[in-house]
């Protein structure tokens, strides 16, 4: 039997790591199927597997246009796909317009959902969100099967979507980084002498709290701690402008802060083993894979009370109240003047960290995928 996937609106670097971690790690005489064609952007970066039962396909779309993209789905993919004779559908993308049946559907965007992000958005993009929204809701009734990446997630979505057909969680696996952070250098430290170097990974937007992260540094170096703050991601905009008016504020002040664009992965996890402090205010995540890789380090870590990351990160981390420029910098002084116990946390994030598996993530959801295929599925699935 041939599975279908369609990954053509898969852009995000976590939605790429996705696909490619979980067939990478495919058994496919496990599953009930003996052949996968995936249809992906050609700007899809991750590594897929070279098998003889997978073909990979690619789109004619109008790159990043919505209404062209969904028709795409509508029309020719729900063609191709019974000219193909696909026994199922996986999209790994809620947003999607496919009639196909039967469906799987991964949700893998939360922010058309999450009120943080709908509260700041406004004119085109807050238009463009309810449309997805809606889009995301009409997927997700009509899928066989609907995965969430975090019970959080689950929660906050199904509240909308209001359907009894199954629900399941299956988390992102997570690779192991070869270069790993060296905790002897961070106990060595003293917060009155030495200086503390602080990274952030996320493209800029107002529910990643760039703004009030640059302002929490400027706190803390008025108060007397040398720190630097990296910030890998950028982007352009209205917000990005307020970003950076900050930046040169705080830089007039004294502070050291490097806005470096966006990197490949394997430089980022570098970044990453090489700073003292990981800081993620972002109050918006569908699972956290940034996160995820940054507790592989073992880089300690201050994250955002909010939306998933706390199912994910535990107790692994200090939490602050990302939207507070105070609070961050209050976890950032309790970071240094505690090392043994920002250590620990650490070295507790990295175990938390060690039991994400991509194996897992595919065998999880290929047995899904197979379970879609039978005729009755109601109810809440536990993996």
């Amino acid at each position: 039997m041939r599975l279908a996937i369609d990954a053509s609106r898969c852009r995000s670097g976590g939605a790429e790591r996705h696909l490619a971690g979980i067939l990478n790690n495919l058994s496919i005489d496990e599953t009930s199927f003996n052949s996968v064609i995936v249809w992906i952007p050609k700007s899809f970066s991750e590594q897929l597997p070279t098998a003889n039962w997978l073909e990979v396909r690619h789109p004619k779309l109008l790159i990043n246009n919505l209404l062209g993209e969904l028709l795409w789905q509508a029309f020719t993919l729900t063609f191709l796909l019974k000219r193909l004779d696909a026994k199922a559908l996986l999209t790994a993308d809620a947003s999607s317009l496919c009639f196909f049946k039967p469906v799987v559907v991964i949700s893998q965007d939360l922010s058309s959902f999450e009120p943080e992000v709908l509260k700041s958005a406004t004119g085109i993009m807050r238009l463009r969100l309810h449309i997805i929204k809606w889009i995301q809701v009409f997927a997700l009734r009509r899928a066989k099967i609907r995965i969430y990446q975090s019970r959080y997630a689950l929660t906050l979505i199904d509240r909308v979507v209001k359907s009894t057909k199954k629900s399941a969680v299956v988390a992102h696996g997570v690779g192991s980084s070869e270069k790993r952070w060296i905790s002897k250098y961070f106990l060595m430290k003293k917060p009155i002498t030495d200086h503390y170097k602080c990274l952030y990974v996320s493209p800029f937007a107002h529910y990643k709290k760039q703004l009030e992260l640059v302002r929490a540094v400027r706190i803390c170096r008025n108060q007397g701690l040398d720190l630097s703050l990296e910030l890998i991601g950028g982007g352009a905009g209205d917000y990005a402008d307020q970003v950076l008016k900050e930046i040169e504020i705080g830089k007039q002040e004294g502070c050291k802060i490097i806005v470096k664009g966006f990197m490949n992965h394997k430089e980022v996890l570098e970044s990453m083993s090489d700073a003292d402090l990981f800081l993620f205010p972002s109050t918006c995540e569908t699972f956290g894979i940034t996160l995820a890789e940054a507790m592989t380090v073992g880089v300690p870590i201050i994250c955002a009370n909010a939306s998933s990351l706390p199912d994910l990160l535990e107790d692994g981390g200090l939490y602050c109240d990302a939207t507070k420029p105070t609070s961050i910098a209050e976890c950032i002084f309790e970071a240094v003047n505690n090392p043994i116990d920002t250590v620990n946390r650490a070295f507790l994030a990295q175990g938390i960290a060690n039991k994400l598996s991509w194996y897992k993530a595919s065998v999880d959801t290929f047995k899904l995928i197979d379970q879609s295929l039978n005729a009755n599925s109601n109810g809440k699935v536990k993996i």
